[in-house]
């Protein structure tokens, strides 16, 4: 039993190492592709990295990883989730989920991943969304008529309150519904010609 419980110990911790290598391999290029996408939705300055660190062996392998973040030129690389503002965040995620997506997943659900930006950068990230569909299936959840405009198809979710429970109701869109729907985002209550 010894010897095969050595001989097993010998077999996983090559298995280990060469998950590690191969993980290593996929986080350096991750990294550049997220530092390239992350400039052209807006975030100029971005820095990302993907340390990792080593580990007592699991069934998850040797390491783990971390993602390390900066958005501005003159601050340092620290853990994504203490400093990204929700807007980084969000644009951080669709690039994330881009590099997913061609790795192979087959739905991508963005709730509200324009939070935080508006105009030319909303247009971007609608733009990165869109590109995004044409590889595999999209459900975009946004209040912004920059990224909606790019839908294949909306559907129009509205809440409201009858006798004390909420009730959610979806309603596919229609050609000039979607038009008054986009002229609603982009106007307002009062829609005009």
């Amino acid at each position: 039993l010894r010897r095969e419980s050595a001989a097993v110990k010998k077999e996983l911790d090559s298995l280990a190492r060469d998950l590690s290598e191969k993980r290593k391999a996929a986080a350096s290029k991750l990294v550049k592709t997220v530092e390239k996408e992350l400039r052209e939705v807006g975030i100029k300055s971005a820095r990302f990295s993907m340390p990792f660190a080593e580990k007592t062996v699991s069934e998850d392998g040797i390491d783990s990883a971390a993602f390390m973040f900066s958005a501005n030129p003159d601050e340092d690389l620290k853990p994504l989730v203490k400093v990204a503002s929700g807007g980084e965040l969000s644009r951080v995620m669709l690039v994330l989920r881009e590099a997913a997506a061609k790795a192979g997943d087959s739905v991508i659900i963005f709730d509200e991943a324009d939070s935080g930006v508006g105009g030319a950068v909303a247009e971007t990230v609608g733009r990165k969304i869109s590109a995004l569909s044409r590889r595999t299936q999209v459900i975009c959840i946004t209040h912004l008529p920059q990224v909606a405009k790019f839908a294949d198809s909306h559907l129009a979710v509205t809440k409201s309150v009858e006798g004390g429970r909420t009730k959610v109701v979806i309603h596919a869109l229609g050609r000039d519904e979607r038009v008054k729907e986009l002229a609603r985002m982009i106007g307002g209550i009062n829609i005009t010609q």
